[in-house]
């Protein structure tokens, strides 16, 4: 059979060259599309595996289109029956033009009446009209004086993935982005493990077709219609054959890193979701972040970069030639070595990226005429890094080393901020937290007995080398030196800057502030801590003590926690804990700030708590108390007020950094209470290697 595979315009030769590759060795571009002959396997094989096409056009007659009359009567002559039960419903496209229709409404209308006159004289029946979801659609091609009939044979168009579950504003089409990662050699690119990634991906059209392509995952096997409707023609054993070919070749895992920027948190938001409904989410990673601040994976090689930056309709803005020449600085700067593709609508934006584009494909993108440019990197030079000394590289190499190990396991479990180093080589005795972009870096006071201009040359080389090994600005680096387990400046205050910044962690979003504390705000070491407690809050009255800025309060009221209690002595950070709550959705209803000291809190409140949170400071001498705070010595008394606060059934979670902390089981025994340790189960994988950074007790009454 002959067919007719139609395309977006100008993609017929990137159509042209995926059908070579899936085996029509004959099929020839023409104008729309490609015509092909082959048998109906051949057909469903388009069906199932061209992520360019729109439609697999089968001929069924050419008709005579010079007036209305001879239209119909051409058309009558069809065996409608051969494709169509009068039970079922059915739709038609026209597209083209002819002379005797100025509009192609009445070339709908009157192959309608012949389609439907034909089968009622044939069956004493007819077939209804079903635009939106018809079990046999149909198309008529108008050229001229005559007409070509065609079976649609999938019935809608291919572009439909049915992953679009949260669109934003002007999407990519899916089978032009499929189109651009295929002219832009990304097949090729991934079957070799390089990375693909788009600084502004919007609802993540690019990414998300490219996972499809480098998990040689046919569109059929993620659409939602896995057959044909009702078309008379259908093969349902050819068709099962095909699909059953197409999970053979699908790979389950693949190599390269699929990255995602936006600085919209709702496109972010949007991407997430559709990589999930495409099935996509384990490969594709996507972040919240601004165009200045792209950069590629420190741990991959040069891949491609591909962009469709939001032009929108509104070329005339003058913000869009800044947005390209923002995008050019970025690329010259991050992105030597890399392809690169960018889809560019005026002759302005492309001389705004201010870089040579070594192609440019015209493509229509909806109503707006594009260019798709081609620029190639490699000749930019890499810049220049310093000479380091041996122990300094040695360094370097183990931060590297470590942070490869964990920012796969960090966007798999949508974590923001973790712990890439910690003192790990005695000479630098240093804690290295990422916090998205940004850098915390506390170096631990050296001992009395280390040469303080050592220390000094040590640090200095020090605090250049680790953001390069990150590849981080150094302008996003904070630095502190703080003295190991001091209880006393847990909590101190550094500076007064005031800089906060808001992060992400297993789906919640919370503020820290990197300047003015030894402490950001989010205890790092806690995340499962915080899981474990999400965990355990459904229906629960919840009393967080020491609460700090109120992590865990979100993790308990991300639970469903009926009411959560929030005890702190600090005012400060009692505004914080509100801010985070209303940064995750939570308002005061229902959710308790109280500013006291938590020991004498607990002495006169009377109300019963299903889940408890004790984490005390190691230690605190707090001028709004009249006794100082000590956890080893304190800690049976502070269990000892919760008692009459924990309802029958309920837990209390026990915690404390403290290294060297050792719970008074006896005395824990007395109170009617029993404890089991959770500090294997606790500790997260960017703190392996520190398994005393805390300890962590599930207490509960004695049966």
């Amino acid at each position: 059979m002959q067919l007719f595979i139609t395309c977006a315009p100008k993609l017929e030769n990137i159509l042209h060259r995926e059908l070579q590759s899936l085996g029509f060795a004959d099929a020839k571009a023409g104008r729309s599309g490609v015509s092909v002959r082959t048998d109906l396997p051949g057909a469903y094989r388009i069906c199932c595996f061209s992520r360019v096409a729109h439609r697999v056009l089968m001929p069924i007659g050419t008709v005579d289109a010079r007036d209305a009359d001879s239209y119909y009567s051409e058309l009558c002559q069809i065996d409608w029956g051969a494709h169509l039960r009068p039970e079922l419903t059915f739709a038609i496209d026209v597209t083209g033009r002819a002379e005797a229709f100025n509009n192609t409404q009445f070339a709908v209308m009157k192959a309608k009446d012949a389609i439907v006159d034909s089968l009622r004289r044939r069956f004493g029946n007819r077939p209804s009209i079903d635009k939106g979801e018809p079990d046999v659609r149909f198309s008529v091609h108008l050229r001229g004086r005559s007409a070509q009939i065609a079976v649609d044979i999938w019935g809608e168009s291919l572009h439909r993935r049915n992953y679009r579950v949260a669109p934003t504003e002007a999407p990519l089409r899916e089978t032009l982005a499929a189109a651009l990662l295929l002219a832009s050699g990304w097949e090729e690119a991934a079957d070799k493990g390089l990375p693909l990634l788009d600084p502004m991906c919007g609802s993540g059209t690019f990414l998300i077709e490219g996972a499809l392509i480098a998990g040689h995952i046919a569109p059929a096997l993620i659409r939602t219609r896995k057959t044909t409707n009702g078309w008379l023609g259908h093969d349902p054993s050819a068709w099962s054959e095909i699909l059953a070919g197409a999970e053979a070749v699908r790979k389950s895992r693949f190599d390269s890193l699929i990255l995602g920027f936006d600085s919209d948190d709702q496109a972010v938001s949007a991407a997430k979701a559709n990589a999930e409904a495409a099935g996509v989410s384990q490969h594709v990673f996507v972040e919240p972040r601004e165009i200045s601040q792209a950069a590629p994976d420190p741990d991959e090689s040069p891949g491609l970069l591909v962009c469709n930056p939001p032009y929108g309709e509104r070329l005339d803005s003058p913000s869009i030639p800044g947005l390209y020449r923002a995008l050019g600085q970025v690329l010259r700067a991050r992105f030597p070595a890399w392809q690169v593709g960018v889809l560019s609508p005026t002759e302005e934006t492309s001389r705004a990226l201010g870089l040579r584009w070594r192609g440019a494909h015209p493509v229509k993108n909806g109503p707006i005429d594009c260019d798709w440019l081609r620029l190639d990197l490699t000749s930019l030079a890499p810049p220049e890094t310093p000479e380091h000394s041996e122990e300094v590289r040695g360094l370097i190499n183990r931060i590297q080393k470590r942070e490869k190990h964990l920012r796969k396991w960090a966007r798999r479990n949508e974590i923001s901020c973790y712990r890439v180093y910690d003192a790990d080589i005695p000479q630098f005795a240093w804690a290295v937290d990422r916090y998205g972009e940004w850098l915390h870096l506390q170096e631990y006071a050296p001992p009395k007995t280390v040469d303080e201009a050592d220390a000094q040359a040590r640090r200095a080389a020090a605090a250049v080398a680790i953001p390069e090994a990150l590849g981080v600005d150094p302008g996003k680096v904070f630095l502190k030196t703080r003295n190991r387990q001091r209880g006393q400046n847990q909590y101190q205050k550094r500076a007064e800057v005031g800089t906060r910044l808001k992060v992400q962690e297993g789906g919640h979003a919370f503020w820290v502030n990197l300047t003015d504390y030894t402490d950001t705000g989010l205890f790092l070491d806690h995340r499962l801590t915080r899981q474990w407690v999400q965990s355990q809050a459904k229906g629960t009255r919840f009393l967080n003590l020491f609460c700090y800025t109120g992590s865990v309060t979100v993790y308990a009221a991300k639970g469903g926690a009926r009411s959560t209690v929030s005890v702190d002595l600090s005012k400060t950070y009692l505004d914080w804990a509100g801010d985070n709550l209303r940064l995750n959705g939570f308002g005061p209803t229902n959710h308790e700030l109280v500013q006291a000291d938590c020991l004498t809190w607990l002495a006169e409140d009377n109300a019963r708590y299903d889940l408890i949170f004790l984490d005390p400071p190691t230690f605190s001498n707090s001028k709004k108390t009249d006794r100082d705070f000590e956890v080893q010595r304190d800690h049976l008394e502070l269990l000892e007020l919760c008692v009459p606060r924990l309802a029958p059934g309920g837990q209390i979670l026990f915690s404390n950094n403290r290294r060297d902390f050792t719970l008074d089981n006896d005395g824990v025994g007395r109170l009617g209470l029993t404890a089991e340790s959770l500090d294997s189960w606790l500790l997260p994988e960017d703190f392996k290697r520190s398994p005393n950074i805390h300890h962590v007790w599930r207490v509960v009454h004695k049966l």
